[in-house]
């Protein structure tokens, strides 16, 4: 893949992080969790900007708008944000995933040492976005460390499809199936130990 095609690729993956901060930030009850996702939100911002700069250098016209398999990261956002915090954190871990594959994938191709030193900035913004936000969701509740292993692991199925394969229609509707059944997954065995803490107690 050429370099210009990559850059682009990077750009829409950070449109989609941005499209889903916006939908969690707005789920999230703690002041200072939102003011951090608030922060890492303003940090893709300035990878679209700064790629897009590099891009137009190269003669391309940079994307204004995510990859289409974005609406699927984006009802994955959305409906685990209606868990609250904890659904919200676990929506961004995944969507991390995602962004810092197709960062580390983006280092394997030829560029000039200035392009390669801008991309790696913003994969260690990356990679600090996802430590804190994993953090964060194991150390709240032992569910918590649950939902940060799913995310995990769907943030790493949903890479596969998105930074491998890209543009496939296909693509979109493994990423969105995925998502929709660690979700349904997650909130069957909620609501199945809410009812067995309730039997037990009574």
């Amino acid at each position: 893949m050429e370099i210009s095609d990559q850059l682009g690729h990077l750009i829409r993956i950070d449109h989609d992080a941005v499209r889903a901060y916006s939908q969690a930030i707005d789920h999230v009850p703690d002041q200072d969790v939102r003011d951090m996702l608030t922060g890492f939100r303003a940090d893709h911002e300035r990878h679209i900007e700064d790629l897009s700069a590099e891009l137009v250098k190269l003669g391309g016209q940079p994307p204004r708008s995510a990859h289409f398999s974005g609406f699927a990261l984006a009802g994955f956002t959305g409906a685990a944000s209606g868990m609250g915090g904890p659904g919200a954190l676990m929506a961004m871990q995944s969507n991390e995933v995602v962004t810092n594959q197709a960062y580390e994938l983006a280092l394997r191709t030829d560029m000039a040492p200035e392009l390669r030193s801008l991309i790696e900035r913003n994969l260690g913004d990356e990679q600090r976005h996802m430590h804190a936000i994993r953090r964060l969701l194991e150390q709240s509740s032992p569910v918590g460390r649950v939902m940060s292993g799913s995310a995990t692991f769907q943030g790493l199925g949903t890479s596969l499809w998105m930074n491998v394969i890209r543009t496939s229609p296909v693509a979109t509707a493994v990423a969105a199936t995925g998502a929709a059944f660690l979700l349904g997954n997650y909130l069957f065995g909620h609501r199945h130990g809410a009812k067995h803490d309730q039997h037990v107690g009574q």
